[in-house]
């Protein structure tokens, strides 16, 4: 049985974006043991990466994006390649519900989480969820929560 793996966004526009980082290695390696894990994220995590590989291929800010329908036109098959990313690795996607909104007050009290990091964690404890693959620190601190070192 294969072990489920929350994938915070940061780790998907590092491997996606081909950005140079010294983790690009190590998040490469994640994705060759998709034998051994099931990757996992939310709707807000694919909302959240669609627009920022976006603004990373088009090289504009968001005003610019909104300012210019043609750019967003021109950069809209990068939905289609982050979806072809995302079936060729057989990530489930778990939906953020309004409920998952009203626990934020909780999680930000007793975690120090926000935004988008809150509301992955609230999935994760709902769905029993125990590993997260970042390359940010924000979860280290969770006891509930296992980070995958080393990326």
């Amino acid at each position: 049985m294969k072990v489920k793996v929350m994938i915070d966004t940061n780790v998907l526009i590092y491997f996606l974006a081909d950005i140079k980082t010294e983790s690009k290695g190590k998040i490469k390696k994640l994705f060759e043991q998709e034998n051994k894990y099931q990757f996992v994220i939310t709707t807000r995590i694919l909302d959240e990466l669609i627009f920022k590989i976006i603004v990373i291929q088009s090289g504009k800010n968001f005003k610019n994006l909104k300012a210019n329908k043609n750019i967003i036109k021109k950069y809209s098959s990068t939905i289609d390649f982050i979806r072809n990313f995302l079936e060729d690795f057989n990530f489930k996607i778990y939906e953020i519900k309004e409920k998952h909104y009203w626990k934020l007050k909780d999680v930000i009290n007793e975690y120090e989480l926000i935004g988008n990091d809150a509301l992955t964690f609230i999935v994760m404890k709902e769905n029993n969820l125990k590993y997260i693959a970042t390359i940010d620190k924000d979860f280290e601190h969770i006891p509930a929560i296992n980070v995958l070192n080393g990326l």
